[in-house]
């Protein structure tokens, strides 16, 4: 996600070295790296990236502007260059974990509307057996449920259900009520994963709060889901 997209909000949405805008900003430094090359590079596990890119949406189908895409052949560099995870979380032991139920590529990219009032992070995961994916789907929506920040934060996890959407798993980091911790603005997010076959979706957004941010994020994932089930 490019800087010059940044949400001013998101700027301020949690304390410590591993913030959002921190993982983002990094993203941003490693385009075209991030153990990503030409469209046609495979990955560990012998899969098409180029292939595997082919099941997700282009940025105009989710009404979106792109800002940066990915590719990866190992799981440490999609957590710290793609994802959001927890401040807590260590990223090479999660990655191990993730390495170790069959990861074998992925390819992601980063969005962001026009205003810019939404940014979202897109991604599909290549494993060597669907038990694997589904193994995966789970470790990341706990994940999920833990709270982002190293210490005071604006959201609070909370389960969410993606009634339309097969095999998946979500969770809407609700915005606290009441006064802000100093410094900090206002942001909404939800995280969600599902899987089709070996082949692992996740879906990450965030952005100001508002009546129906839940609403559109459920359309952008039936989007999501589409591409995903037709290709």
């Amino acid at each position: 996600m490019s800087t010059h997209h940044r949400l001013p909000s998101l700027n301020r949405w949690r304390l410590g070295a591993r913030s959002l805008v921190g993982l983002l900003l990094l993203a941003a430094l490693v385009v075209g790296a991030g153990c990503g090359g030409g469209g046609d590079h495979d990955g560990g596990g012998g899969v098409s990236l180029a292939e595997l890119k082919g099941y997700l949406p282009a940025a105009g189908e989710l009404r979106l502007k792109q800002q940066q895409e990915h590719e990866w052949d190992n799981a440490t560099d999609l957590l710290v260059q793609g994802l959001v995870i927890p401040a807590a979380t260590t990223a090479s032991k999660l990655g191990a974990a993730i390495e170790a139920a069959g990861f074998q590529g992925a390819v992601g990219s980063e969005l962001a509307d026009s205003h810019p009032e939404l940014n979202v992070r897109i991604g599909a995961a290549r494993f060597d057996s669907e038990a694997g994916a589904l193994e995966v789907r789970d470790l990341l929506h706990e994940e999920d449920l833990k709270q982002p920040c190293s210490e005071a934060c604006v959201v609070s996890p909370a389960e969410y259900e993606l009634d339309e959407i097969p095999n998946s798993a979500a969770v809407h980091h609700v915005p606290i009520r009441g006064k802000l911790p100093p410094g900090m603005s206002r942001v909404e997010a939800h995280h969600a994963e599902f899987v089709i076959g070996p082949q692992l979706y996740v879906v990450q957004a965030d952005g100001r709060p508002s009546a129906n941010f839940s609403a559109k994020f459920d359309k952008l994932m039936r989007t999501v889901y589409a591409t995903a089930s037709s290709s």
